[in-house]
């Protein structure tokens, strides 16, 4: 595990700068066989959850037995892994999905064969078929529940145990069969939805009822509704002629669920329907929270398309990225893409939430390009991880280029769609970006995995990271810089310091410490100004600042003050001279100002500026019945308060 700065050359978009990116830690995950992250999650503290799973041989050098097996990993804010788990059973499983509530309970979902040990004791055996899990664990891995998805069942001899429930003894396996789990997202109310897509037919209901859903030809995809207990609520699938995956879904705040993947053909969803036009079109949809379907829409071409990754921010806009095949018309915008023909080409758009296009986006591209996961940070930013060969567009219309084969990629764009930079992940083989999550401080944790040598900057071949196998998987969590605040010094008078620094945009807050002597007093300030007053005068102070987040802090930055003395009323008024009094104190170099003037425009030739060491001073050689003004300067230019003083 290692901290690294990734050094991006400065770029300077629409009045925001963005000069480097921060790797605060990394790891990789795997044995020597083929290991991959499949997806991840966070919870309010700031811990990082990953799923996926690892390949082990079970037997030996002359008899190997390769089995995968879901892996679960937690991680902390700072990157130490708090505990982990890794899934067996006597064939392979596979984790695919993880969601965490709000009272940190973590939910898992996989496929599995014949057997699984999901609470680390007892050995489920099940049909002989793609069956799948769904775990909660709580937030220290302590197993709660475990349900499972099985493929359609009718007579048989073989027997199947389940710690909730016992479904009958008999029935059937449909060979081939394909079942999927791509998502799982949790709502306001901790009911949580998965999706994927399966063929032949699967009961979704994991109690003694049973809420069969059936494909119409070799794919269809679907979403089902679970409560907190893992009980069913309801079920929906997206059915048609040919071949249909739901690859992700989102709630908005309202709970309505959105969902997108590709279909062929002719697909419908309840009574709404989509068809493309000679290949696969991206199909979004759009449910309430009792599953009635909203509206669905098609983005279709000539060629292949995919939708990969839906999301919805904290105002209900809808994001999506994916690729695209070929030149795609947006009647709505009266927009046509042009795109890299003949190869996938990054597709990034906005919608509202009730399907209606904002903006849409076709990132230029050499080779092939396509995106992951998208997502926003709390000033709208946009965050897309993907995968690209070749070259693909950053900041100004400047191409990156890919390490080797096929490299990752972190790119960020405004709210407007205008890329700010796009950072390459990826060594000399075949790596790829996959999901990311966002903290509340905007940092981000990405997965991937790599087929080689992996460079977290391959732009200087910096940071090595080592393979153990074929493939194995990364995670990597990403900050922005944090610059020293500079300090602006706004006003100082004797009892007070008014100061400002600039803004910090990926800064949740800034630690100012007033320190005088031995006393050090620190404020945490959201903004970017604060007074700091009941301050003694005639005194030095010595101010840093630094800003920070929730997992580190930026350098401090410094600087000096002293506090001017209290200008008090003259004593000894006569008509030619009076004596001007301050408080008492020790400064050096302290500066004494006498003028007709309240400005101080014009002082005195003999009092303009005269060092003074006592606290008091008597002004000679005046003339009567005139109205004078004094104030007293510190070494560092601070100015006491004015006192007026009118001879006789």
């Amino acid at each position: 595990m290692k901290k690294i700065i990734l050094f991006i050359l400065s770029l300077t978009f629409i009045g925001t700068s963005f000069a480097q990116l921060e790797a605060e830690w990394f790891t990789e995950y795997g044995d020597n066989n083929t290991d991959l992250a499949r997806n991840i999650a966070i919870d309010k503290h700031g811990n990082t959850y990953v799923i996926g799973y690892v390949t082990r041989n079970f037997g030996d050098l002359t008899k190997p037995k390769l089995l995968s097996m879901t892996f679960l990993l937690k991680f902390d804010v700072k990157g130490n892994l708090k505990w982990s788990k890794e899934i067996y059973g006597e064939n392979s499983n596979d984790g695919n999905a993880i969601a965490v509530d709000s009272n940190g309970n973590v939910y898992i979902a996989g496929v599995f064969i014949n057997t699984i040990r999901l609470d680390g004791v007892h050995m489920i055996k099940d049909s002989k078929d793609l069956n799948t899990y769904i775990v909660k664990y709580d937030n220290d891995g302590k197993y709660i529940w475990h349900k499972i998805l099985r493929p359609h069942q009718s007579e048989s001899s073989d027997d199947h145990h389940h710690h909730n429930h016992e479904k009958g003894e008999k029935h059937v396996h449909f060979h081939p069969i394909a079942n999927h789990i791509t998502d799982m997202k949790i709502d306001k109310e901790n009911n949580f939805y998965i999706t994927g897509y399966f063929s032949k037919s699967i009961d979704f209901d994991p109690s003694e009822k049973e809420y069969l859903m059936t494909a119409d030809t070799a794919l269809d995809a679907f979403i089902a509704k679970y409560n907190e207990q893992g009980d069913f609520i309801w079920g929906k699938t997206l059915k048609g002629d040919g071949v249909n995956k739901s690859n992700s879904l989102t709630i908005d705040s309202e709970n309505n669920v959105y969902f997108t993947g590709v279909f062929n053909k002719k697909a419908h969803l309840g009574k709404l329907s989509v068809q493309d036009y000679g290949g696969n079109g991206i199909v979004i949809g759009k449910l309430n929270k009792d599953g009635k379907e909203l509206w669905l829409k098609q983005i279709t071409n000539t060629k292949n398309n995919s939708g990969n990754c839906i999301y919805a921010d904290k105002n209900n806009s809808l994001f999506l990225v994916g690729s695209i095949g070929s030149r795609t018309e947006f009647v709505e915008l009266d927009k046509v893409l042009e795109v890299n023909e003949n190869a996938a080409n990054l597709f990034i758009a906005k919608l509202n939430n009730k399907g209606e296009y904002q903006w849409v986006k076709s990132v230029k591209t050499k080779n092939y390009s396509t995106g992951e996961c998208i997502l926003t940070d709390s000033y709208n930013n946009l965050y897309v991880s993907g995968y690209f060969a070749g070259s693909i567009e950053s900041a100004e219309k400047e191409m990156v280029s890919s390490s080797g084969k096929e490299d990752g990629f972190i790119m960020m764009l405004d709210e407007d769609a205008h890329i700010i930079y796009t950072y390459p992940l990826g060594g000399t083989d075949h790596d790829r970006a996959a999901k990311m999550v966002i903290h509340k401080d905007n940092s981000l944790v990405i997965i991937g995995n790599h087929n080689g040598p992996f460079y977290i900057n391959p732009t200087i071949f910096a940071d090595f990271v080592e393979f153990r196998g074929t493939t194995d998987a990364f995670i990597i969590k990403f900050s922005h810089t944090l610059e020293k605040p500079n300090i602006k010094i706004q006003e100082v008078t004797s009892q007070s310091i008014a100061l400002s620094w600039n803004v910090q945009a990926y800064a949740i807050g800034y630690e100012i410490i007033l320190i005088q002597g031995k006393q050090n007093m620190p404020y945490y300030i959201g903004n970017n100004s604060v007074t700091l007053t009941s301050l003694s005068p005639a005194t030095s102070y010595t101010l840093r600042a630094r800003a920070y987040n929730d997992s580190k802090h930026s350098q401090q930055s410094e600087v000096k003050i002293t506090t001017p003395p209290v200008s008090n009323e003259a004593k000894g008024i006569k008509n030619n001279e009076f004596t001007a009094s301050w408080t008492k104190n020790k400064l050096r170099n302290l500066k004494l100002y006498v003028s007709t003037h309240s400005d101080f425009n014009e002082n005195l030739p003999e009092y303009n500026g005269i060092i003074v060491g006592k606290n008091t001073l008597k002004i000679q050689n005046l003339k009567s019945n005139t109205t004078y003004y004094y104030r007293l300067q510190t070494d560092d230019g601070n100015y006491s308060n004015t006192v007026s003083v009118t001879t006789k």
